[in-house]
């Protein structure tokens, strides 16, 4: 699980890569009967209304609060991201591959078993991390205007990803984050 000062190393690559960038698309294969009627992408329908409200939308601002990630959007608009225990950014060129029904890397993938048989494809990985199959388990993904992707892999599929309208996020999340102060002498 990644602690603070990584959570905040991903919120300082995400103002250097997505910032000032338009929303062009939207794609999820999170699915989860748990998650049905809860303000979560994992739930389709809300995926739905997510996707309708950002959609053109343009990237402000990256934030955090605790190990919450706040994509702050021109149309009022926050994505707020939690990565949970395996959740990670990637940002970069893919395409979706219709046939597999994923995002995948320029080049595709580089499979552990190959890097066993060719060591010199571990050089490949450094060079082009995207390719590395430890990354291969994307489950949202954001293509920009320009066509770059921010993809969130995520093995074990907990991290979240909802929606809020700005003036709902002191409510609804950063009042509800650390020690509440105490009132009276």
């Amino acid at each position: 699980m990644p602690e603070l000062p990584e959570v905040q190393t991903v919120v300082d690559g995400l103002n250097k890569k997505i910032k000032s960038k338009r929303i062009k698309d939207l794609w999820t294969d999170y699915k989860s009967d748990f998650y049905h009627g809860k303000d979560n992408i994992k739930d389709p329908a809300f995926f739905r209304k997510f996707k309708k409200a950002v959609m053109g939308a343009r990237v402000l601002e990256v934030k955090r609060r605790a190990k919450n990630i706040f994509i702050y959007l021109d149309n009022e608009k926050v994505i707020l991201v939690h990565l949970k225990m395996t959740g990670h950014f990637l940002f970069g060129d893919y395409f979706y591959d219709k046939k597999e029904k994923i995002f995948t890397p320029k080049g595709g993938w580089i499979e552990r078993g190959e890097i066993r048989k060719k060591p010199k494809l571990q050089k490949e990985i450094e060079k082009n991390p995207l390719r590395d199959p430890f990354n291969k388990f994307i489950h949202f993904a954001i293509t920009f205007s320009d066509g770059k992707v921010l993809a969130l892999s995520d093995m074990r599929k907990f991290a979240t990803v909802s929606l809020l309208d700005k003036s709902e996020l002191e409510e609804k999340v950063i009042s509800k984050i650390g020690v509440k102060a105490k009132s009276g002498g």
